[in-house]
């Protein structure tokens, strides 16, 4: 059950960084609103 949580987790933080840098990549505020934020991978 612990090993289960630590990989939730390390799922949650590799989700969490790419949408940090899909976030980082765009230009401009109408780029920025049109980001759809979601738990699951596009």
């Amino acid at each position: 059950m612990a090993q289960a949580q630590v990989d939730r987790n390390d799922e949650i933080y590799r989700r969490r960084r790419e949408m940090k840098e899909e976030l980082s990549s765009l230009g401009d505020l109408h780029s920025i609103r049109k980001l759809v934020v979601s738990s699951e991978k596009p």
